[in-house]
């Protein structure tokens, strides 16, 4: 009697093992599908430049429909277009260049998910003659939960890191006075740089001007002779 119960008390944990695994299996399947991972990229700019802004894909659990819409200041951008990279196929893009942008990618013939990463689309953009310094946002979104799918039409979740461009001031090369104007002054302001230091004398650029890797009174003298003899034979490094 007492060998029946040990064996039936082996076969009920037995049992419950197994509804434990099985249970634990249920779970693993039912974890949701990860999220679409997009990053735009921050690139430096002066005002009145043009510059390409990438849009990468950085985690991708498997899609195979995606619009998603780009957003930025049209006063200190103009879209004036935009490159498909090949990572994602079906692309159809707007041809009117405004905020908000409209991309396009609909694989609807695919026979199974496409989980590449890497850039997407090169944005082309043109910055403002008056655009100030400071950076300017790039956003990305999706504006229906239908607009990211997966191959069993399933909607996708989507997280965007924002980019955008940075408006750096426009400084002439060896005007160490801070004037505007390359001259014999800025020479003479890196002369007193290298005999009092930087405390009183700062520089706003770098001041290696011969290239030797060094800072010192040989650039002063080298930006002297720039002033006087040109930068054809006198080239600012």
């Amino acid at each position: 009697m007492r060998n029946f119960l040990k064996l039936s008390v082996s076969i009920i944990l037995v049992f419950s093992m197994l509804f434990s695994l099985a249970v634990a299996a249920m779970n693993v399947g039912a974890v949701e599908v990860g999220s679409l991972g997009v990053a735009v990229e921050t690139v430096d700019a002066t005002a009145g430049d043009t510059v390409d802004v990438k849009i990468d894909i950085t985690d991708n659990p498997g899609i195979i429909a995606l619009k998603m819409s780009v957003v930025y200041d049209e006063e200190v951008l103009t879209l004036v277009g935009a490159t498909d990279a090949g990572v994602l196929g079906g692309y159809l893009f707007d041809d009117s260049y405004t905020s908000p942008y409209i991309l396009t990618w609909n694989e609807g013939d695919a026979d199974k998910n496409n989980v590449s990463t890497g850039t997407i689309v090169t944005l082309h953009f043109e910055v403002a003659d008056n655009a100030v310094a400071g950076t300017t946002e790039i956003t990305v979104g999706i504006e229906d939960a239908n607009d990211c799918l997966n191959y069993d039409l399933e909607a996708v979740s989507f997280e965007a890191t924002v980019g955008g461009v940075t408006v750096k001031e426009e400084v002439v090369v060896g005007d160490l006075s801070g004037d505007d104007v390359l001259d014999s002054d800025d020479a003479v302001y890196l002369m007193n740089y290298t005999l009092h230091g930087a405390e009183d004398y700062q520089l706003n650029q770098s001041a290696d001007f011969d290239g030797n890797g060094e800072v010192d009174f040989n650039d002063a003298i080298w930006l002297l002779y720039n002033t006087i003899f040109g930068s054809e034979l006198y080239p600012l490094h």
